[in-house]
């Protein structure tokens, strides 16, 4: 969203999305456990927070629903969506003047 409030045009905004989703999708654990990743992968998997949407997914498929596992995850997700609306607010306020 507030990449959406920052550009001008919806013309630049697809393509940031399209350069930025791809090493995203790569450097998470979404084609490769985080297990198998080479260490530096691992660490940037790590930060990344599809990774943790991923594998929130996958231990409901084949675990079962399990709150106290994903307590975690679901905090670590609204901690990051969090921030990203704060970020959004600020390039909307900046966006309106």
């Amino acid at each position: 969203m507030g990449l959406a409030f920052a550009l001008k045009s919806h013309g630049q905004f697809f393509p940031i999305i399209g350069f930025v989703s791809l090493p995203l999708t790569f450097a998470s654990s979404a084609l490769v456990p985080l297990a198998l990743m080479p260490a530096w992968l691992r660490a940037v998997a790590r930060l990344n927070p599809m990774t943790y949407a991923i594998d929130a997914v996958r231990d409901l498929i084949l675990g079962g629903w399990r709150p106290a596992e994903l307590a975690g995850t679901i905090g670590t997700l609204l901690v990051f969506d969090l921030c990203c609306v704060a970020l959004a607010g600020v390039a909307l306020r900046r966006g309106m003047r």
